[in-house]
């Protein structure tokens, strides 16, 4: 038995239980730990000077991050399914599920977040 296989072996087994998972049980898991981020960094940057920009460039950090995670992944499991991993084009179909929160529906979230944020500042200015 190669290494090889023994590899392929472990990440069919790992795509197949992500796949498995229900949307909602991943959905509340992105959605939740991403609104605990934006909040947190509203809260923790409360008394900086320079809040606004420091938030709209976090978020446009996020926005990049995701995107190209959201790339990487389709990329990841295109090349995966060419190998021959079955799992891989079950994952990649429980992805493209238009009912699953993805990496793309983040990219959404965060470049909303910074909008939001200067929307906020021009309502509420600081000072």
């Amino acid at each position: 038995m190669t290494g090889q296989g023994q590899s392929d072996r472990r990440w069919a087994a790992r795509l197949d239980t992500w796949a498995a998972l229900p949307p909602r049980q991943t959905n509340t898991g992105a959605v939740v730990f991403t609104v605990l981020m934006m909040v947190c960094l509203l809260g923790g940057t409360w008394d900086m000077p320079s809040r606004v920009a420091f938030l709209r460039g976090v978020a446009a950090a996020f926005v990049v991050l995701h995107g190209a995670l959201h790339l990487a992944i389709i990329r990841g499991l295109v090349r995966m399914q060419s190998r021959g991993i079955a799992a891989a084009g079950r994952a990649l179909g429980a992805y493209r599920d238009p009912r699953r929160v993805t990496n793309l529906d983040l990219v959404i979230g965060w470049a909303g977040y910074a909008v939001l944020i200067s929307v906020l500042n021009w309502l509420y200015p600081p000072g």
